[in-house]
């Protein structure tokens, strides 16, 4: 499967946290969601909200608008590490509080009381946002491995500046999204120049199987041998601020 998929994530695949004050809410909120196999997990207070954070990672966060009597949002930046998309519930609607929910990840704002179908319908549209941004940012980071492995030296804006490098361009120059996690782990491989013997054993999976892997990215990226690969991720940096090294 690519590693960025237009399918929805699996609901017993996704993890949801409820932060609620009300018990009745709490409820409601987990009942609805487990009927649709989702894996839910539920806090009552600040405190029990940071010891699940710290424990575990959510795929999405449903949550009070008021949760903790906070009324500026600030339990939602525990999150940030995270990145979880947020719908957010509230029983008195305000244009103030909408504005703010915009600026935490909030994908839904659910006035009270709404049906178990409109929750789920928001958990679902929340997962597989989540599910986009994290695969994105995973794209990003296997570019960034790919070109290092074929000797790119990433240009900076100044020396302790950020890296000037556009990732996600990269990615899209080289067909990353149609790739699976596992055939870009071989593409890497293949671009510092280690043979498929050598990629089963890194990978622990069969010499034959990282042949059929070979076959399936050249075919995708339309090149048909490791020098054309290294090649076609040396073009693609072409225009991303990357210099190259040849040892």
């Amino acid at each position: 499967m690519p590693l960025i998929s237009s399918t929805r994530p699996n609901p017993a695949e996704t993890a949801v946290l409820i932060a609620d004050d009300e018990e009745l809410v709490l409820n409601f909120c987990q009942d609805a969601l487990e009927e649709a196999e989702y894996r839910c997990w539920r806090a009552d207070s600040a405190k029990q909200l940071l010891e699940l954070v710290s424990s575990r990672k959510f795929d999405v966060v449903v949550a009070d608008v008021h949760f903790n009597d906070d009324n500026q949002l600030n339990f939602l930046q525990d999150l940030d590490d995270q990145s979880p998309r947020v719908v957010l519930m509230t029983g008195l609607p305000s244009t103030d509080s909408a504005v703010r929910a915009l600026q935490h990840g909030v994908v839904d704002y659910l006035s009270k009381p709404f049906e178990a179908k409109t929750l789920v319908d928001a958990v679902a549209k929340a997962a597989a946002l989540t599910h986009e941004l994290r695969s994105i940012k995973a794209v990003k980071a296997l570019a960034a491995q790919l070109i290092e492995a074929s000797g790119g030296v990433v240009e900076t804006a100044g020396q302790s500046g950020p890296a000037s490098t556009d990732y996600g361009a990269i990615a899209e120059r080289l067909k990353l999204r149609e790739l699976s996690k596992r055939e870009i782990e071989v593409a890497i491989s293949l671009v510092r120049g280690t043979r498929p013997a050598h990629i089963a054993t890194e990978n622990h999976i069969s010499t034959h199987t990282v042949r059929n892997h070979i076959r399936s990215i050249y075919k995708k990226l339309d090149v048909h041998s490791q020098l054309e690969l290294v090649a076609a991720v040396r073009k693609a940096s072409f225009r991303s601020s990357v210099t190259f090294t040849d040892a």
